[in-house]
């Protein structure tokens, strides 16, 4: 699984090595051959703007529950689980496949759950200006 910082970092990464072609010129963060000291400056300010961001998703929880509701995962906002509780029933039935499949629902439901709390807190905080999110 990949953690949320790798995948903030990816998203960065990715973006930040965002060129456009036109005609000859490359343009880059705005503008033909661009000021460095203002990228850097843009630079720093989105580093930050990710360092504060995973400090608010860390304190986000994100509960997914299996379809049987016999079982919960809970995530935190940096995809990192906090707790699996299973119902006495759930073990009571003594069926290894249906536990699995249990966690397998509730896991994948908090992690989408966590994902989209993650890209709702990033356009909240105003996404990333000046390279389209």
């Amino acid at each position: 699984m990949v953690s949320l910082s790798t995948w903030i970092s990816f998203i960065f990464a990715f973006f930040l090595r965002k060129i456009i072609l036109k005609g000859k010129e490359v343009i880059m963060f705005g503008g033909a051959g661009g000021n460095k000291f203002d990228m850097l400056k843009q630079m720093k300010k989105m580093r930050s703007q990710v360092k504060t961001m995973e400090k608010e998703l860390a304190g986000l929880n994100f509960v997914g529950i299996s379809k049987n509701k016999l079982l919960s995962v809970t995530l935190d906002g940096k995809f990192q689980m906090k707790s699996i509780q299973i119902e006495d029933e759930l073990l009571d039935k003594k069926d290894k496949n249906l536990l699995e499949k249990s966690i397998q629902e509730a896991y994948t439901k908090a992690l989408q759950d966590a994902q989209a709390g993650a890209a709702k807190q990033m356009q909240a905080m105003g996404g990333f200006p000046g390279l389209g999110m």
